[in-house]
C-alpha cells in the first residue's frame, strides 16, 4: 500500500483499510471482556520468553528474549527490557494465589537474579565488572558478551534493575527469606558481589556519564535515564538501611538528592514541556523538538513500588502532565491512524503514540517512518490510571494552569468547571467525576491498542502510521508487560 505522511492525504485510504481491518479484528464487544482473554495470553507470552521454556536455542535460565522476531533481529537480553519484564514477573509473583504458580515464578525470577549477575562479571564492550561494564545495554540470550557495533553505554538498565530487585526483595523478606535476600540480592561488602549492590554503586559512581537514551540512539544526559536512577539510588538506600548498612543507605541518597536539580534542568519554561534530552554529545540528529514519550515512561517507571509518598516528578506533576499533553497533541497530527478516533462499537480510542514525532524507524527496511508502539500507547492508559488512583488516595485534587488544561483536554471532561487555585475535595460531586473522566481516558488508549493487535491477543512493537497494522518485532515482550501494568493500575 502507498505511504501516507499526513492525516488527510490518508484518509480516503483508510476507509478502505479499517473497514476490512475491523470485520477481523473485532473479537471482543467491550473492554472489559478483551482484558479477560487478553491479560491471560499477555501474561503466557511473557513468561514464555523467559529463558529455556521460549523454545530459543541456547537460551540460558533467565535471559529475557525481548522478542522471538528474527527481522528485525530482537532475539537478545536487552538489560533495560529484562528489568521492565521481570517488574512485572514481580508483580504476578505478589498477585498469585496458587502455589504451583507461585513457586515456578519465584523460580524464573531466581534464573533472573543468576543470569543478571552473570551479566555484570562479563567483560563486554563497555568494560568489565569493576569499571564501566555494567551499562553495556544488551547480552546475547546464552549469557555471552554481544560485541556487534551498538550505542552504549546504556545507563538505564541497572537502575530499573535494582528497583525490581528491590520489589522482589521486599516481598521475600516478609516471607522470611533473608539469607537468600543476603547472598543473592543484597550484601554490604566491597567490592560488590551481589547484583544490586553491584548496580548501586554503579549508578552512584557513574550517574553523571554521558550515555545512549532508552531508544539506543542519542548519547547525552537524559530525563529518562536520571530519573530512574534516583528511584534506583532511593529503594535501593531503603534496602540497605533495612539491612544495617547504614553508610552506603546515606551514599545512595546524597546521590538521588544530587540528581534533582540536573532532573529539574530538563524543564523548559519557554517551550512548556520537558525536554527529553540535554547536552548531545553523540547519535541522531534530528530529534529537534525534544518531546518524547520517555518523559512519561520516566514518570512511570520511577514511581515508588512500596506505596511511598514521593511527589518528585510523580504522575500528577504539573511538568508531567503538561508535557505528556503537548506529546499527544504531536502524534494526533502525525500518524494517519488517529483520524478514526472511534473502535467497532463506536467507543473513543485515544492517540497512538509513538516514541517522538521525528522519529524514522519503522522496524523494517520499507520506510524511514516511526510509527505509534504500542507500550507507548499503553503508557498513556497507566499515566490516566495512575492520576486517577493518586488523586483518590489524597482525597482531593488542586487545580493548578496544567491540571485545567488537562481536564479541558480530556473530552468527557472538557465542560467541567474548575478554576485554577481552588481544591475539588472529596465530598465534592466534580471529584468523583474528575476521577472517572481520567479513567475512561485511560481506557481509550487501552482501546486503541485493541483495535491494533491481533485478534487473537499478538502484540508487536509498533503498528503501521497509516495502515494500522501490526509491523515490526512480533509479540514484543515490553509490549505485553505494558499490558499488564496498565491493567493493574486500572484494578483488573
Amino acid at each position: 500500500m502507498t505511504q501516507r505522511t499526513r492525516v488527510g492525504g490518508a484518509v480516503l485510504v483508510l476507509s478502505l483499510i479499517w473497514s476490512s481491518f475491523g470485520a477481523v479484528a473485532a473479537h471482543a464487544d467491550t473492554l472489559e471482556q478483551w482484558l479477560h482473554v487478553q491479560l491471560p495470553y499477555s501474561t503466557r507470552v511473557l513468561l514464555d520468553n523467559v529463558g529455556p521454556s521460549a523454545g530459543v536455542p541456547n537460551a540460558a535460565p533467565g535471559a529475557v528474549i525481548a522478542s522471538q522476531s528474527y527481522e528485525p533481529f530482537y532475539r537478545y537480553h536487552w538489560t533495560r527490557d529484562g528489568a521492565l519484564t521481570m517488574e512485572a514477573v514481580v508483580g504476578l509473583y505478589e498477585r498469585a494465589t496458587d502455589l504451583q504458580h507461585k513457586a515456578r515464578l519465584r523460580g524464573l525470577l531466581a534464573d533472573y537474579v543468576s543470569f543478571s549477575r552473570q551479566n555484570q562479571l562479563t567483560d563486554n564492550p563497555s568494560g568489565g565488572a569493576d569499571d564501566l561494564g555494567l551499562g553495556e545495554p544488551k547480552f546475547n540470550i546464552d549469557g555471552s558478551a554481544f560485541t556487534g557495533s551498538w550505542g552504549r553505554p546504556q545507563n538505564d538498565g541497572p537502575a530499573l534493575r535494582v528497583s525490581t530487585l528491590v520489589h522482589l526483595a521486599r516481598l521475600l523478606l516478609k516471607e522470611g527469606h533473608e539469607d537468600w535476600v543476603r547472598k543473592n540480592l543484597y550484601s554490604p561488602s566491597l567490592p560488590a558481589r551481589t547484583v544490586i549492590k553491584a548496580d548501586l554503586e554503579f549508578i552512584s559512581h557513574h550517574w553523571g556519564d554521558a550515555s545512549f537514551d532508552l531508544w539506543e540512539e542519542t548519547k547525552g544526559d537524559h530525563f529518562y535515564t536520571r530519573l530512574v536512577q534516583r528511584r534506583g539510588l532511593l529503594d535501593g538506600a531503603e534496602l540497605a538501611e533495612h539491612l544495617s548498612d547504614f553508610a552506603a543507605a546515606q551514599w545512595y541518597r546524597s546521590q538521588a538528592a544530587a540528581l534533582e536539580p540536573e532532573l529539574n534542568r530538563h524543564w523548559d519554561s519557554q517551550r512548556g514541556y520537558l525536554t527529553v534530552t540535554l547536552n548531545q554529545v553523540g547519535g541522531l540528529d534530528y530529534k529537534s523538538s525534544g518531546l518524547d514519550s520517555a518523559i512519561v515512561l520516566a514518570a512511570l517507571h520511577a514511581s515508588p513500588r512500596n506505596g511511598a509518598k514521593d511527589s518528585f516528578y510523580a504522575v500528577t506533576d504539573d511538568r508531567i502532565l503538561a508535557t505528556a499533553a503537548r506529546i499527544a497533541q504531536s502524534f494526533r497530527q502525525v500518524y494517519a491512524v488517529n483520524s478514526r478516533d472511534r473502535d467497532w462499537n463506536a467507543q473513543a480510542m485515544g492517540v497512538g503514540i509513538g516514541r517522538y514525532p521525528e522519529d524514522r524507524y519503522s522496524g523494517t527496511n520499507s520506510s524511514n517512518q516511526g510509527n505509534p508502539w504500542f507500550l507507548a500507547t499503553n503508557a498513556y492508559a497507566e499515566l490516566y490510571y495512575r492520576c486517577a488512583k493518586t488523586w483518590e488516595q489524597q482525597g482531593s485534587i488542586r487545580v493548578t494552569r496544567a491540571r485545567a488544561a488537562l481536564f479541558h483536554q480530556t473530552g468527557n471532561l472538557s465542560s467541567l468547571q474548575a478554576n485554577v487555585g481552588e481544591v475539588i475535595s472529596r465530598d465534592d460531586p466534580r471529584f468523583q467525576v474528575v476521577l472517572d473522566g481520567l479513567r475512561e481516558t485511560g481506557d481509550t488508549y487501552l482501546r486503541r491498542s485493541r483495535f491494533h493487535a491481533d485478534a487473537h491477543g499478538a502484540m508487536s512493537e509498533q503498528f503501521n502510521r497509516d495502515t494500522g497494522y501490526m509491523q515490526s518485532a512480533a509479540e514484543l515482550t515490553w509490549s505485553h508487560a505494558s499490558v499488564l501494568t496498565a491493567a493493574w493500575e486500572r484494578g483488573k
